[in-house]
């Protein structure tokens, strides 16, 4: 953590300025020590340079299993793909074909925010994060699950960018401070989405800009009680064992030219991988999706195997999916008080705002 860090920070709850105890500085930095709340005197712990504001048991936690065992799977450095370098920079595409620059989120954003400061929630393990330290903007990255435990120590040594493990929801940042925020791919999993997006936009300057993405809809199957909250092992062993089932019948259907058949088919199995992605990418569609982008690229089964664990993980275990139609999405922001609304999307929300 950087000294000067506990400047923009607020302790949660109370929304009160902290004080800090250094037990161990490494690379200039703190290491280990202690953030103490100025007006209850509650202590938090600073812990491999972050700085942590809240329980380690939360409604996030399979978020940070998750990300713990697959953040090499999906970060752009390691796949050596542009997916996520392309849903903040590029221009946007549902065409269902590969096209360098282009993205099924597509915000277009500058590369280049040096003098801006940019708050990003829930980064996880820092598939965007990555892309936004090289925009030469001050990085906040802020997450609620201990993803952040993934992020290199090389990222949390860059000279622009913080982190903290932290609740968006709790008052723990200084308002009226950021130029732009980024909300990739989170809302939809926090309890009361619309209130979330009233709680954040504080944060904005005033003209600031908030770019954010949801689920188009809500999703929750009869099933969910089962599976919902379930380790990631055990998604990993649930796929293994429905995914053929759910696969070699659809690649049946598809030879006799049945599509109703198969969406049918796919409705009643959409406990594994709910969005169909295995069979799609091995059947020719959804090119624009990562999945897809990487497949093109290297033929790998085997990833593209452990790329529907991830997804389907992402869909049938977290406490809340309270995504919701465009429309909808619209009129929560409307409601949140930003302006300037541009949204647009035919997989999913994707959504650019003011304050």
């Amino acid at each position: 953590m950087k000294k000067h860090f506990i400047d923009y920070l607020r302790s949660p709850i109370h929304r009160a300025k902290m004080s800090i105890t250094v037990h161990e500085e490494r690379n200039g930095e703190i290491f280990s020590g202690s953030l103490k709340c100025n007006k209850s005197g509650e202590e938090y712990p600073i812990v491999n340079y972050i700085p942590r504001l809240v329980k380690k048991e939360n409604y996030s936690s399979s978020w940070g299993e998750l990300w713990k065992n697959t953040a090499s799977l999906v970060r752009d450095s390691n796949t050596e793909d542009l997916f996520y370098h392309d849903c903040i920079f590029g221009k946007h595409s549902e065409e269902n074909e590969i096209k360098p620059g282009y993205s099924m989120f597509g915000f277009e954003w500058p590369k280049k925010l040096d003098g801006q400061k940019i708050l990003e929630i829930g980064p996880g393990t820092g598939c965007c994060t990555e892309h936004l330290i090289k925009t030469g903007g001050e990085i906040i990255s802020l997450d609620m699950s201990d993803a952040v435990d993934t992020f290199p120590e090389e990222w949390l040594l860059q000279p622009n960018l913080h982190v903290v493990q932290a609740d968006i929801t709790e008052g723990v940042l200084e308002e009226n401070m950021y130029d732009r925020i980024w909300f990739f791919q989170v809302l939809q999993h926090t309890p009361e989405p619309a209130q979330t997006l009233k709680d954040i936009r504080p944060l904005l300057k005033d003209g600031g800009e908030i770019s954010f993405t949801s689920y188009s809809g809500k999703f929750y199957p009869w099933w969910l009680f089962f599976t919902k909250n379930r380790p990631f092992e055990w998604v990993r062993k649930w796929t293994k064992f429905w995914l053929p089932i759910k696969y070699y019948p659809q690649k049946f259907l598809s030879f006799f030219g049945l599509p109703i058949l198969i969406k049918i088919y796919n409705r009643i199995f959409n406990w594994v991988d709910p969005r169909n992605i295995y069979f799609r990418v091995l059947n020719g569609d959804y090119k624009e999706s990562k999945q897809a982008r990487l497949f093109a690229k290297n033929k790998d089964e085997n990833q593209l195997f452990d790329l529907t664990v991830v997804n389907t993980f992402d869909a049938i275990t977290p406490e809340y999916t309270n995504g919701a139609k465009l429309p909808v999405i619209v009129e929560w922001t409307k409601k949140a008080g930003y302006s300037n609304i541009k949204a647009w999307g035919k997989r999913g929300v994707r959504v650019i705002a003011n304050k």
